[in-house]
């Protein structure tokens, strides 16, 4: 933000020049505004519900563990205090489509690993969604957490990846920044690697030791065909998008490297 007084620039809003002092014409977002703690200190309302969400999961977490697990309290608070922290993020500010599926990304991911880790829980203490899920006949598995782990995540990190690539490409006008969307295709191919590498632990050899054949049977009961191709195109996919993402920010470090600021070319 330009002072436009004294021309001073900022990398953030703010309300009063902190090099002349003159007032700004800057409105804050609703969301944006910050309130005073003290004569001293001041938190943004996003950073104060972000607090306030965080202390309201707990509580329900705790609430659910006592009554184990039975009433979907942990999943559900998850899901929709971060859909509501997704919202008010996407909506502080002016945010490009890249960013905007970045900040998607994060809730979907996290919320499709907290449904894999907790239905299996679920489904073991509440006998009215276990049978649920077992009359359900468009469903591949008889138990959710192989049915989210083997085919909903690898199905999405197949189609995220690639759109996240594209917007890259055809977003010319929106800031690249390489450490975030890097951070996020790093971990979607980590995480398709580690269902490849479960995978290749189901097809692998079955002269190996007993604990290991136990894994095996129990992945060979779980893994379809259909899943199996989705696992593997998810992994090939992903592994394409990190070779070439990083090799493309290792040559732009470098080439940025080379820049000489300063000097001019005619000399």
């Amino acid at each position: 933000m330009r002072c436009s007084n004294c021309g001073f620039i900022s990398n953030s809003d703010f309300d009063e020049c902190p090099y002349c002092g003159c007032l700004s014409n800057y409105k804050r977002k609703f969301l944006n505004k910050r309130i005073s703690l003290s004569n001293n200190s001041s938190v943004k309302l996003t950073t104060l519900i972000a607090i306030i969400f965080v202390n309201l999961f707990i509580a329900v977490l705790i609430i659910d563990i006592f009554y184990s697990f039975q009433y979907f309290l942990t999943l559900g608070a998850y899901i929709i205090l971060v859909l509501i922290g997704v919202i008010f993020r996407i909506s502080s500010k002016k945010r490009g489509a890249v960013m905007i599926v970045e900040n998607l990304d994060f809730y979907f991911i996290s919320s499709l690993i907290l449904v894999t880790t907790l239905l299996p829980v679920y489904y073991r203490n509440n006998l009215a969604f276990a049978n649920l899920w077992k009359s359900s006949s468009f469903l591949t598995h008889t138990n959710p957490g192989p049915f989210f782990a083997f085919l909903v995540i690898p199905t999405f990190l197949l189609l995220v990846s690639p759109l996240i690539i594209t917007l890259l490409i055809t977003s010319r006008k929106e800031k690249f920044r390489p450490l975030v969307t890097g951070s996020i295709l790093n971990f979607h191919f980590l995480l398709s690697l580690t269902l490849f590498i479960l995978l290749m632990v189901a097809k692998g050899d079955q002269n190996v030791a007993n604990y290991v054949i136990i894994y095996q049977n129990k992945l060979n009961d779980w893994l379809t065909v259909f899943e199996e191709a989705v696992i593997s195109l998810s992994f090939i996919i992903n592994t394409l998008i990190f070779i070439n993402f990083n090799t493309m920010v290792v040559v732009s470090i470098i080439n940025h490297s080379r820049i000489v600021y300063g000097k001019n070319e005619k000399d």
